[in-house]
């Protein structure tokens, strides 16, 4: 059993409440799980109006496996002047 974690760090500078955060936040997280059945969660900044750290997960039988999923969330996450994101870890 492989299990492939990512922390990514969103910056949200257009955003002025924690309401508005959660709504962009809740569109990725979506999007995210729908098509790639990848858990996903708030994990960190999560009483901060203009950033989010999200944590994805997901356990898998092999390596290549892993990989080929982690290819894609990254172009799942919109793009969007709203909000910049970067890995973490």
């Amino acid at each position: 059993m492989v299990v492939g974690v990512l922390k990514l760090s969103l910056v949200i500078p257009e955003n002025h409440s924690l309401k508005g955060k959660r709504g962009v936040l809740k569109r990725i997280e979506a999007r995210v799980s729908n098509q790639f059945n990848i858990s996903v969660t708030e994990c960190g900044d999560q009483d901060l109006w203009q950033s989010a750290i999200l944590g994805f997960g997901v356990v898998g039988s092999s390596q290549p496996i892993l990989s080929m999923i982690w290819g894609s969330p990254s172009s799942a996450i919109p793009r969007s002047n709203s909000f910049t994101a970067s890995v973490v870890s």
